[in-house]
């Protein structure tokens, strides 16, 4: 029986396969190869084969990218988002709880106890330990809805009004935000 860690590696093979239908290893080594981090077709050939027993975060990262796909669906690739996967070793979920999970979305309690307190403190802890992505996150999304505000020209004077008040509690959050990051007088690109 193979490790977690050699599935989890078969699985992203096979999905990299799948992903690059009709293209061939050739194609993908190259494009790796422009996007910067040459990968060999017998490594790619390897992986999709199940022969490589690893996948580095840096190949992660850059077949993904070849690939067109978000890096993450390559470690739990669906369809069947609903379907359990082992997320950890000897830890079933379901994929869509691993992906959350892994991309900072949810707290994920694939640790805890049966000690009730201590696993509230691994689960606050956790919280913690994303709370800058996470506002990073939310102050991101708070950019993209201000990116998103138009005035139309023929707007009524209660319309543009209420289209003002809306971007001033975008602005609200910004600065909210952008304090609780520390960024207050920083450029960080929004």
């Amino acid at each position: 029986m193979d490790t977690w860690e050699v599935e989890q590696a078969a699985r992203i093979g096979t999905e990299i396969k799948d992903l690059r239908g009709k293209k061939t290893g050739q194609w993908l080594a190259d494009r790796t190869a422009e996007l910067g981090m040459k990968m060999t077709r017998q490594t790619i050939t390897d992986l999709e084969n199940g022969r490589r027993r690893y996948v580095t975060t840096a190949e992660l990262a850059v077949l993904a990218a070849a690939l067109n796909v978000a890096p993450i669906r390559l470690i739990y690739p669906g369809p069947d988002y609903n379907a359990p996967i082992e997320v950890l070793p000897g830890v079933q979920e379901r994929q869509i709880e691993a992906v959350q999970w892994f991309s900072g979305i949810r707290d994920h309690g694939f640790t805890d106890s049966a000690d009730g307190s201590q696993s509230a403190g691994l689960r606050n802890e956790y919280r913690e330990n994303i709370r800058e992505l996470r506002l990073w996150r939310e102050l991101f999304d708070v950019y993209k809805k201000i990116s998103s505000v138009v005035i139309p020209r023929n707007a009524s004077a209660d319309a543009r009004k209420a289209i003002e008040a809306r971007l001033d509690a975008y602005n609200d959050q910004v600065h909210l935000l952008r304090g609780q990051l520390g960024l207050e007088g920083v450029d960080d690109g929004g």
